[in-house]
């Protein structure tokens, strides 16, 4: 028995469809459980009320953000590439569910050949384009172009705005304080300017 026949393609597109619809759904769960853990942190750090920040002097606080943004570059990469990877199982099992109707539509005594082909210009990035059917590839790729537009907004630009809020309030007393003291030199050096005629007249 050959192992191109209709029943062996559509077991094995249908075990692809599975496959990858569970990989979706769990790259899905890990990034957005990431976010959310990320986001509960630094939300705990923005609701701290400034006067109760304490990290000593000024290069306290340069440790502080440093980390901070080291910290947020790494999740924020991972992030990337877990929403990535859930993409392209999204759209393997998209297409393998396509390829499946499309090979049930065809006659059993068909050659199924074209349908297992492996790709002959693997894309390095993956190693699933080294033993995954040609067929099944391109139609991905169409697949992973549709349904995408701003999909990617909020895990991209949340963590960036907790980190910038972050940020602001860990320096705000810091901040404040320079603005009081700028205050007060200016109402200083303001009166001292109006005192001035007096002195030169005594």
């Amino acid at each position: 028995m050959e192992n191109n026949t209709k029943d062996n393609v559509l077991q094995y597109y249908k075990f692809l469809f599975d496959f990858y619809g569970r990989y979706h759904n769990h790259k899905e769960t890990v990034a957005w459980a990431v976010l959310l853990l990320f986001a509960t942190f630094f939300s705990t750090i923005i609701l701290i009320p400034p006067e109760k920040i304490e990290t000593g002097n000024i290069y306290n606080k340069i440790y502080i953000t440093v980390s901070m943004l080291f910290f947020s570059c790494i999740i924020y990469k991972y992030l990337k590439s877990q929403f990535e990877y859930k993409d392209v199982g999204g759209a393997y099992s998209a297409a393998a569910g396509l390829l499946i109707l499309e090979i049930m539509q065809e006659d059993k005594d068909k050659c199924f050949k074209e349908y297992i082909n492996i790709n002959e210009n693997p894309d390095n990035r993956y190693q699933s384009s080294y033993c995954l059917p040609k067929k099944l590839l391109d139609k991905s790729k169409e697949m992973n172009k549709k349904g995408r537009k701003n999909k990617k907004v909020i895990p991209i630009i949340l963590p960036i705005i907790l980190l910038l809020l972050s940020i602001l309030n860990l320096w705000s007393p810091y901040i404040k304080d320079k603005i009081l003291a700028a205050d007060y030199l200016s109402v200083s050096s303001l009166k001292a300017v109006r005192l001035l005629p007096l002195t030169c007249f005594k």
